[in-house]
């Protein structure tokens, strides 16, 4: 299936429309004009890393927003009690189990791929760099991986320096070329609480109750 940045913009507009949002109102929550939201969903704009924050924050689910996947509601409660970090741990234990699933490859190719770098990218040193880990893990010259995530080298150069942040297309388009979610780069707490809640839905029955039991496990352990 071919993938454009129209798949983010019409899933935006959905979002919008199906919450009963006008444009101006939705522009209030990224702090934009009408006028200038108006044109992001037509594509004439990008939603800043800011302001995609805080499309987050407002309550939207971004991360179906970038990848099309979303889960119920489910588990939403149990994991905005959480910190940041506890999420962040949570989720990697997830992938593990999951990356036993030969069901989860067949099925959804991107969360597989993810898989292989979540380790990397979900890492305790706080001065990690998305862009430079992944170029490096791919064996890139920064003029090969500028062109894959639609940028020149010398912006390149200044966001694996974190020199600038990435826009939603820059976002959009490291994620369908590496399988990373925008969420990490984000590290937006709601957009990850989403893609826990997406991926338990997404597993099999079975796989989600080992994974429930697992998180149970450690939540119990962190009370004592």
């Amino acid at each position: 299936m071919n993938r454009t940045y129209d798949d983010f913009l019409c899933r935006l507009k959905e979002q919008r429309k199906q919450l009963g949002l006008s444009q101006e109102q939705m522009a209030q929550r990224v702090h934009k004009t009408q006028s200038n939201y108006s044109k992001v969903e037509l594509g004439l704009q990008r939603l800043s890393y800011e302001e995609l924050k805080y499309l987050s924050e407002s309550g939207i689910d971004i991360y179906y927003i970038f990848t099309g996947y979303r889960g119920s509601g489910k588990y939403l409660d149990f994991f905005e009690r959480k910190t940041y970090a506890e999420i962040c741990s949570y989720l990697g234990i997830i992938y593990s189990v999951l990356s036993l699933d030969d069901n989860i490859e067949k099925k959804f190719s991107k969360i597989s791929e993810e898989m292989l770098y979540i380790p990397l990218i979900i890492s305790k040193e706080k001065s990690i760099n998305a862009f430079l880990t992944l170029r490096h893990i791919s064996g890139y010259q920064q003029k090969v991986m500028a062109d894959k995530i639609g940028v020149d080298v010398k912006k390149l150069r200044e966001l694996e320096k974190d020199r600038c942040l990435p826009d939603s297309e820059i976002l959009w388009k490291t994620y369908h070329e590496f399988g990373i979610s925008p969420m990490y780069i984000l590290k937006d707490k709601e957009g990850i609480i989403h893609e826990v809640d997406a991926l338990l839905e997404i597993s099999e029955k079975e796989c989600t109750e080992k994974i429930l039991e697992i998180v149970s496990s450690l939540a119990e352990g962190n009370k004592e």
